[in-house]
């Protein structure tokens, strides 16, 4: 019992590291486009069948696919801020929820019509290899998941706080007024940041297709799930972000280990209510 709840919290720690980097591209947009997205997980999950297309029909790995469809999605989430975002800033919660929402639809339901509600499985030598830590066994896939997130996330703490483009970016966040007139050109920044965080999306769908496999459904679940990131983390929280990510992959694999799927899946949502009670500015956010 005691080793596999160790194991189990090591390996959900490690795909919750891959769960905030998908969560920090939704507060990123949110943070400085002002606008909730609600079809951020669908972006998700069309890189997840984009992935599973390439390794399908050419044999092109599921990671080295990731060199063309990240790229791909960040010149997506740049056209979608012109096209639909950049339309609605200023728009009512509201207004922005449900053209979100609708997007959201209309791509869950083109992929069901494609693909069927069929689970899509990639098959890689490796996924049946693993990392021996003692006792501890890591499945390559997972290590990889988490790796790649930690990576992800330091990249664009660094980005952000350590270059010019992430100080025109704070700017336009904090005071669009302000920094228009400094010169930012503040719907670049925008369009920037979505792209950003669309393409975080996109990493997520094809780091994790050997791990969950593609289906239509999943868009919507982690588009919840990365809402529960924001709100565990605390909104712009990278670090916070991190954390809230690691503690549902942490809580996802527990459940999974110990009970059946409904009330593995319940745990979660346990999980969110007692530390919205306990701590209902995020994690690491002071009471205000």
């Amino acid at each position: 019992m005691f080793m596999a709840t160790i194991q189990g919290v090591v390996s959900g720690a490690l795909v919750g590291g891959m769960y905030a980097t998908v969560g920090i591209g939704l507060t990123l947009i949110f943070g400085v486009v002002r606008i909730v997205n609600f079809a951020h997980g669908s972006f998700l999950m069309v890189a997840a069948y984009c992935s599973w297309l390439l390794f399908d029909r050419y044999g092109v790995d599921p990671y080295l696919s990731a060199l063309v469809i990240v790229p791909a999605f960040f010149v997506v989430g740049v056209l979608y801020y012109w096209l639909l975002l950049k339309p609605m800033v200023g728009q009512s919660l509201l207004a922005q929820a449900l053209i979100t929402i609708a997007v959201s639809y209309v791509i869950e339901n083109t992929a069901l019509g494609l693909f069927s509600s069929e689970m899509r499985v990639v098959s890689v030598s490796y996924a049946t290899h693993s990392l021996s830590l003692g006792p501890i066994v890591l499945p390559y896939t997972r290590v990889i998941a988490g790796v790649v997130g930690l990576l992800a996330t330091a990249s664009m703490f660094l980005l952000l706080w350590r270059t010019g483009i992430g100080i025109a970016v704070r700017a336009a966040a904090a005071d669009r007024p302000i920094a228009e007139a400094m010169g930012i050109n503040t719907y670049s920044a925008q369009a920037l940041v979505t792209g950003i965080g669309i393409a975080c999306a996109a990493l997520g769908g094809v780091v994790l297709l050997p791990i969950l496999a593609a289906s239509p459904a999943m868009g919507v679940n982690f588009t919840f799930l990365s809402f529960l990131i924001i709100v565990l983390g605390g909104m712009g929280n990278f670090f916070g972000a991190l954390v809230a990510g690691v503690v549902i992959g942490i809580t996802e694999n527990l459940g999974a280990t110990f009970f059946d799927g409904s009330k593995g899946q319940m745990l979660i949502f346990v999980l969110f209510v007692v530390l919205l009670v306990l701590k209902p500015y995020g994690l690491l956010e002071k009471r205000r």
